[in-house]
């Protein structure tokens, strides 16, 4: 069930993330458009000012996933199972 929600919460992230990344690049273009720019002039130019999309829209998701605490709640889980599988090894390695 845990799964389930991590993968919801991500799906509800990115599709948060897309709207936002819409609604600004829609605003540059606007805000183009307003200074005599043709609709395509302005789209091409808010592209190239915005960057790249997917890079934007991955670190925005970065921001909110905590991947410091996921990254040591693996490790932690890593030490454990391998505590279980050999602990004179584990602890001789500590």
């Amino acid at each position: 069930m845990n799964g389930y929600r991590t993968s919801s919460a991500a799906a509800k992230s990115t599709t948060t993330s897309q709207k936002k990344c819409a609604f600004i690049f829609e605003e540059r273009a606007e805000q183009l458009m307003g200074e005599g720019m043709s609709p395509a002039e302005a789209k091409q130019e808010a592209r190239k000012a915005f960057g790249n999309r997917t890079v934007l829209e991955e670190r925005s998701r970065e921001v909110w996933q905590w991947p410091t605490l996921e990254s040591m709640w693996g490790d932690v889980r890593f030490a454990l199972r391998q505590l279980r599988r050999s602990p004179g090894f584990a602890i001789a390695a500590s």
